[in-house]
Formats: C-alpha cells, sequence, structure tokens
C-alpha cells in the first residue's frame, strides 16, 4: 500500500491502527523525519509490536532496510506458509524523504558539498566560476544513472518482497504538465505522490488521503481488482478499507 496526501490527512494514523489491530504482528517502521515516535508514545502507547527506526539520512536508510530485511526472514523463517494477516510489516514513513537523500548522499560523496550548494554553484556555472568550484548540473548518462541505482538498491528489496507487508507514507504534489504517465494515473486526483515518480507503479494500492471539515477520506489511484474509492469518507481504515475493500480477515 502506498498512502500519499498532505500533512494531517491521517496517513499515518492508518498504519498504527493496522498496528493495534494485529497485535501479534510485528511492524517495522523506517522513519525518516522522527514523526512516528510521538504517536507511539502517547495515542498508540499500547502497541507493543512495533519496531521505530530512525533513517534521516541515505546511509541509515540503506542500513535499517537491511538489517529490517533479515529481521524479517528470521521471523518468517520459522513459520513457512503464514497467511497475510500473519506476516510482519515493513513501513516506510515518509517514503519521499528517501529521494531527496539518494540525491544529498551522491552530492556529498562525489563533490564534498551539500545539495543546495551543489545546485546553487550549478546554477553558477551557467554563466559565474566562483572560488575554483565551478560545477555542471547532474549529468543525465552517467550522475543520474547512479544516483538511480543507489536508490533502486534498498528500494527493489522492499518492493519485490513476498514475505511481509509494505506501506509507504508520502507527500502529495501537482501534477506536471505534459507528462502523460502520470496524469494516466493520477489526474482525477488533481494530485501525484512526492519523491520518485514511478514509485506508485511498483505499489500494487495507491490511495490519495484528504481532510476535510468533515473528517479524513480516500480515493483510489489504483488497486488491483478490488472497489474503487472517491473521496470516501473513512471512519476505521482497518474495519472501512482493510477488512470491507481489501477482504483481510482481522
Amino acid at each position: 500500500i502506498m498512502a500519499y496526501g498532505g500533512e494531517g490527512t491521517g496517513k499515518t494514523w492508518d498504519y498504527l491502527k493496522i498496528a493495534e489491530a494485529l497485535p501479534d504482528v510485528t511492524f517495522f517502521i523506517l522513519d525518516t523525519d522522527d514523526t512516528t515516535e510521538r504517536m507511539i508514545d502517547e495515542e498508540f502507547a499500547g502497541c507493543n509490536n512495533i519496531e521505530d527506526y530512525l533513517v534521516d539520512n541515505w546511509a541509515n536508510f540503506d542500513k535499517h532496510t537491511d538489517e529490517v530485511l533479515r529481521l524479517v526472514t528470521e521471523e518468517v523463517g520459522i513459520k513457512p506458509d503464514l497467511p497475510r494477516e500473519e506476516l510482519p510489516w515493513v513501513i516506510v514513513d515518509m517514503s519521499d524523504q528517501t529521494w531527496e537523500d539518494v540525491q544529498e548522499h551522491f552530492t556529498q560523496e562525489v563533490f564534498g558539498m551539500d545539495i543546495d550548494e551543489y545546485f546553487m554553484r550549478a546554477r553558477e556555472a551557467q554563466g559565474i566560476d566562483t572560488d575554483d568550484k565551478k560545477v555542471e548540473g547532474f549529468s543525465g548518462w552517467l550522475d543520474w544513472t547512479v544516483i538511480k541505482r543507489m536508490y533502486a538498491r534498498p528500494w527493489k528489496k522492499l518492493t519485490r518482497g513476498r514475505n511481509f507487508n509494505l506501506f509507504l507514507v508520502t507527500g502529495a504534489k501537482k501534477l506536471p504538465d505534459g507528462d502523460k504517465e502520470m496524469n494516466d494515473l493520477y489526474s482525477f486526483l488533481g494530485r501525484m505522490p512526492t519523491g520518485e515518480k514511478h514509485m506508485g507503479h511498483k505499489m500494487h494500492t495507491v490511495l490519495f488521503a484528504k481532510s476535510t471539515k468533515d473528517g479524513w477520506n480516500l480515493s483510489t489511484a489504483k488497486d488491483r481488482g478490488r472497489e474503487m474509492l472517491k473521496f470516501d469518507y473513512i471512519d476505521d481504515f482497518v474495519e472501512d478499507y482493510m477488512v470491507k475493500i481489501a477482504g483481510w480477515d482481522i
């Protein structure tokens, strides 16, 4: 599942409600912005099945992804043929930050500067040389190839895993003009997920979360073989989506 939307639209709440409903299942949270800990300590203090990892840079995300997947394999390995309701969950909240983090990591490793300085100097390099640190923008055939391969290494393991459930939380942004692929998938919603733009294609389910004065609602961008939501108000994600639409036995 990918849940995307603006701040305060219930995305983190949704997966924590699943954790609350499945107390015997382990939830591994890869938290990129350290926002989940407060909710675990307060509203969901009774959930003892959550392992929370702060992954505030690319190196930590890469390392902890490997660690979490190792723990998942150890846990599932002693209990083969588990139904989906009993498989562990891996959560990435907010997953879009990892796309920014891998670019930051690349510029630090290759150019020895943070990404803001790098792009400032790349801009200057179009006509201005600044204290011998003139650089050009990312090379499409060299730099971006390396960045995308770095990015794909942990994400391939996460999106292709079959021994756990995956839940991604990400923000939302306006659709770009002229991008037919993104408009075909998200046009009726008017918003697409932030981060690496193809991530939604790798997920079975993509849900758009929105907050109004009447509460939270969900719309379906894609969901294989299931009822499509269109700005439907959700009182309880577990009951209203996981059970009634996704068909889980919870």
